[in-house]
């Protein structure tokens, strides 16, 4: 878990490997100590276990929407998710990169530094972590600064 405000100083950063339903308990705890924002939730499997936890809470509604259109109703629709995928991939690290390089990210604490130096680019040219080695923090540092500049708001006039 990573939380940033809107000039992207590190507020909270949380490492542990959990369960959805206790990983729902540390995101409840952060948001009722002031933490409010927009969550960035990946859909991978335990991902969606999360979404689907995150049910029973009051923040639920605060869950990154992928706004999608139905191309057999031409409805727009959004889905509660951060799909991370071959497309959305490159243009998240390509935004962390560009901020990081600007020196636009303050706060690189010891643990996301140390997964940025063994974030490597592999013989398909695709950046992850190295062998051995973790990009989670990377990859949740990178989305929590997308929702930045990124996020949609349903309800509101960008839908």
């Amino acid at each position: 878990i990573r939380v940033r405000d809107q000039d992207l100083n590190l507020l909270a950063a949380y490492y542990w490997r959990m369960e959805p339903d206790e990983l729902c308990k540390v995101i409840d705890r952060l948001m009722k100590l002031g933490y409010v924002g927009v969550l960035g939730i990946e859909n991978n499997n335990t991902g969606i276990a999360t979404i689907a936890e995150s049910k029973k809470y009051v923040w639920h509604s605060l869950i990154f929407k992928e706004r999608t259109v139905d191309k057999t109703t031409n409805r727009v629709t959004h889905k509660l998710w951060w799909n991370t995928n071959g497309k959305t991939r490159p243009l998240l690290l390509s935004d962390y990169k560009s901020l990081y390089t600007g020196g636009l990210i303050p706060n690189i604490d010891e643990y996301l530094r140390h997964e940025m130096y063994t974030f490597l680019y592999n013989s398909k040219n695709r950046p992850e972590a190295s062998a051995g080695n973790h990009d989670d923090a990377v990859m949740s540092d990178a989305i929590c600064c997308y929702m930045r500049d990124h996020v949609i708001l349903v309800g509101h006039s960008q839908e």
